[in-house]
């Protein structure tokens, strides 16, 4: 807007400059007629622009004024959808986790189970070279606040939206967590072949790097994702998720790593 501005105060110069020449050439009668009525074009010109200037400072104020309704106006429905969204996924989890009638009477046709970290170190579970269920670790859920995620400044976020965010969260990074700690906490017998055995050795040895603490290593990640790095989206979204206090990044031994930051 402010280049079509300047584009109409260059155009009324030129009319200006156009009509001094005028002026000066019109006692010249071979060019006369002609010059008389390129001046009446141009004062035209120059009225017509005037005209589109201060039409232009008359409304842009207006068009700045309704642009601005629009934005907050998508951006509360924006908000309106994340909150839906969550409602059905916490509904979906919650019926998932409710025991009902069937699973009551035959437990074990459940292929998963929720539960604390502390309980499964106490299982049967990591004795177990095959897991009967799929495990969740309740220490690992996290629904993001779509208010929160309206504090992450517009340079960290770019377009990245907040289903987006949740699903990497959910399909990527939580996953990560729970095999890695699935495997930290197994006793020995319960390591099934060789290639495990040596993934359960080096994460074991990795504990002592962030003792007390939940954490996975970037390769990790880009190895969920079937790459050999991250890219810059990926490396975005575990920013986002840093800014939400969700992760913590921690460098060492030459490698990076995330440490899970458990809710109060």
């Amino acid at each position: 807007m402010e280049d079509l501005k300047t584009n109409i105060e260059n155009l009324c110069k030129k009319c200006e400059l156009l009509n001094e020449f005028c002026d000066l050439q019109i006692p010249k009668n071979t060019i006369k007629i002609e010059l008389k009525e390129l001046r009446k074009k141009a004062e035209d010109v120059a009225n017509l622009l005037e005209e589109t200037r201060e039409l232009y400072e008359v409304q842009l104020p207006q068009l700045k004024i309704r642009f601005q309704e629009i934005i907050e106006k998508m951006k509360n429905q924006h908000l309106t959808v994340m909150d839906l969204l969550l409602e059905v996924r916490k509904k979906k989890n919650s019926t998932l986790a409710k025991p009902t009638e069937s699973n009551l009477v035959t437990p074990l046709k459940q292929n998963f189970s929720k539960m604390l970290l502390s309980e499964y170190v106490n299982s049967p579970f990591v004795k177990q070279k095959t897991q009967p269920k799929q495990i969740y670790f309740i220490n690992f859920e996290l629904e993001i606040n779509p208010a929160d995620f309206e504090l992450i400044p517009k340079y960290v976020k770019g377009r990245e939206t907040l289903f987006e965010l949740q699903r990497f969260l959910d399909d990527i990074v939580i996953p990560c967590f729970n095999e890695k700690y699935q495997l930290v906490h197994k006793k020995r017998e319960g390591v099934k072949n060789n290639t495990e055995f040596n993934l359960w050795k080096l994460y074991k040895a990795q504990t002592v790097l962030f003792p007390n603490e939940n954490f996975i290593a970037q390769d990790e990640i880009a190895k969920k994702m079937n790459k050999q790095k991250l890219d810059r989206n990926s490396l975005s979204k575990l920013a986002m998720l840093r800014h939400l206090g969700v992760l913590q990044m921690e460098h060492k031994e030459q490698n990076v790593f995330f440490i899970w930051i458990p809710k109060v």
